[in-house]
């Protein structure tokens, strides 16, 4: 559960050197010469988070698919990343990991619940429509579904059909 709750965090910050803003801005810093990077491919990957958060309706109110933007993009690398280095320290130390009580959950299964439960919140109605119009992220639950959506191992921890609201065949990804 740390590494699908700091872990995905650490990522998340991290990965913002890649999202829609600074990865189109990027200079190498040796030479202060522009980067090379595949805009069009770029592009079309970024236009992928735009339309599958577009899709997405919170207490009545559109998400502003491009104020959200960059942190939908680094949530989803924050999740991979995450998952990625969990599995990699599960494969590095064989430690034996305790289940949890009552739970017929598996590890992986577990990772992703620590990540969908660390944005669980209750927000009144009144104050929905302000978050969705001030706030750079979008609302937490579509933090988590957006996120697990583009993630294939989800998908098959979870035995989710492909096609299904949690495995869309289009996932989106920047890499």
């Amino acid at each position: 559960m740390n590494f699908a709750r700091i872990g995905m965090i650490i990522a998340h910050e991290i990965m913002h050197a890649f999202d829609s803003t600074t990865i189109l801005t990027q200079n190498d810093k040796s030479s202060g010469e522009a980067m090379e990077l595949d805009v069009k491919k770029y592009t079309s990957r970024r236009d992928c988070f735009i339309e599958q958060y577009s899709g997405f309706m919170w207490k009545g109110y559109e998400i502003s698919t491009t104020k959200t933007l960059r942190e939908n993009i680094c949530d989803s690398l924050g999740l991979q990343l995450s998952y990625q280095a969990y599995l990699t320290d599960r494969e590095n130390h064989k430690n034996k990991e305790l289940a949890l009580p009552g739970l017929q959950l598996n590890h992986k299964q577990i990772f992703f619940l620590g990540f969908a439960q660390m944005w669980c919140e209750k927000i009144a109605d009144g104050a929905a429509k302000e978050r969705i119009a001030k706030d750079a992220h979008s609302p937490n639950m579509f933090r988590v579904i957006g996120a697990v959506q583009n993630s294939p191992e989800f998908a098959d921890v979870f035995h989710c059909p492909l096609g299904s609201p949690m495995n869309p065949y289009t996932k989106c990804k920047i890499f």
